[in-house]
């Protein structure tokens, strides 16, 4: 029985530990975010106006320090969903899905730059799923907030379907890759019906 305790309380004070560390990471991770400290890897994507011209564009994603390729890589996965979990309001949870999408991009690009395509597609596709889960999480709302942070989103839909766009080639499972490419329509389809085309 005394095992058994002493077992339930180590248990008990890992949890702690492992939650206090993940609330004082986010808190960290936000202010660094917020302050552009995080996102230091820049692409550059040719977007097209709509007067037509075309111009390439900074986009700037954050550095990835573990891929889905490490075995520790599930409790990333865990942390990022606390970090969702514990932020303070709604506007501060869709800026952290904005910037766990701009992180699973990231891996998107290392992976596929390692030619390990349809991890990267998967990455890619966490990517998208997180910025969907963000723009839902606005509602209606026609607040300055929420508009800065549609035009964030609308501008990260529009760099994500170039990088994803590039993995479409050899090597590519084309049935996942066609399933991400109508998940990016469908959702530029909801933000043209917000944005008023």
């Amino acid at each position: 029985m005394r095992k058994i305790y002493t077992l339930v309380v180590l248990v008990l004070g890992i949890v702690i530990i492992f939650v206090s560390f993940v609330r004082a990471s986010l808190e960290i991770s936000a202010q660094e975010d917020n302050e552009g400290k995080l996102r230091g890897n820049i692409l550059e994507v040719e977007i097209e106006k709509s007067n037509g011209e075309r111009i390439i564009e900074a986009y700037r994603i954050p550095q990835v320090r573990m891929l889905p390729t490490n075995i520790f890589y599930g409790i990333k996965e865990i942390r990022d969903y606390l970090w969702l979990q514990f932020s303070k309001d709604k506007f501060e949870k869709v800026k952290m899905a904005i910037f766990l999408a701009d992180k699973n991009l990231a891996e998107s690009v290392v992976l596929s730059n390692k030619d390990q395509k349809e991890r990267a597609l998967k990455s890619g596709e966490k990517a998208v799923e997180k910025l969907e889960y963000a723009w839902t999480m606005l509602g209606e709302e026609r607040d300055n907030r929420s508009i800065d942070l549609r035009n964030k989103i609308h501008q990260a839909v529009v760099v994500y379907d170039q990088v994803i766009r590039k993995m479409g080639g050899e090597g590519v499972d084309k049935n996942k890759y066609e399933e991400i490419e109508n998940k990016i329509k469908t959702f530029k389809e909801k933000e043209e019906k917000v944005f008023g085309g």
